[in-house]
């Protein structure tokens, strides 16, 4: 089910689309996020927002009823501020490919730009991936990217090491990164990593919808061609913690 709000109050996004789904059916077992406790979706007023999603407590929207609604949405806007992709019936680390598909195909359609991350595993082995399940989504992936081109489906990364794998692959990522990270870091394998221009400003109102632009005009995590990774900085009440386990702390 998808939690829909036609025009967010967030300070980060901005006055564009988002959506939110129930994380208990979403997100995966692989996420090291989840796994730890320390996602910032699971802490704070997110959490509240979570938690009543995951309740059933907010109206939401069937998958093909979303995909009806696609055309009413902000130019610009964010899939899933929290929780994941479908998933495949109730294989939590599995993308629903055909929904997927049909999503990118209506983005495609009327024009969007889609602010797009996920945590389903596509590295084989990372924090207990199967196989069968990472290769599902490496084919899931690169179906609705030939749907549409002009989207780009962020993998979310742990660890600079992932990001070489994953990049390796063929997808544009994002990375969690330890605090008292530097703006632009290099990964091992030569990927460049820079800091979300938003964590950085300190310009009173710069959102992801509005202001943060790449050479190609595009919210810098939306353009598939944007030539580096988007870092994210840990934030939030598990910022701490979740910068512990970056470094090899817990």
């Amino acid at each position: 089910m998808i939690h829909l709000t036609m025009k967010s109050g967030s300070s980060k996004i901005g006055p564009i689309s988002a959506t939110r789904t129930n994380a208990r059916r979403t997100c995966p077992t692989t996420c090291a996020l989840l796994q730890s406790g320390t996602c910032y979706d699971m802490h704070g007023n997110q959490g509240i927002h979570r938690r009543a999603v995951d309740a059933g407590q907010y109206e939401t929207l069937t998958r093909a009823q979303f995909l009806e609604a696609l055309e009413t949405l902000t130019p610009i806007w964010r899939w899933c501020t929290g929780g994941d992709l479908p998933s495949q019936r109730r294989a939590t680390n599995r993308i629903d490919r055909p929904f997927l598909t049909s999503l990118a195909r209506g983005i495609e359609a009327h024009g969007q730009t889609c602010i797009m991350y996920t945590h389903k595993p596509v590295l084989t082995g990372i924090r207990g991936a199967r196989a069968a399940d990472t290769k599902h989504n490496r084919a899931a992936i690169r179906q609705a990217l030939k749907s549409a081109p002009s989207l780009a489906v962020n993998i979310s990364c742990e660890s600079i090491a992932e990001v070489d794998r994953a990049r390796a692959l063929g997808f544009p990522c994002t990375v969690t990164l330890p605090v008292g990270s530097a703006s632009k870091l290099t990964t091992p394998g030569g990927e460049q990593v820079r800091v979300c221009p938003q964590q950085l400003t300190k310009r009173p109102g710069f959102t992801c919808g509005e202001s943060c632009r790449s050479a190609n005009g595009l919210p810098i995590c939306a353009d598939p061609d944007r030539g580096f990774t988007v870092g994210f900085i840990a934030h939030g009440s598990g910022k701490s913690r979740l910068t512990k386990m970056i470094l090899g702390g817990e």
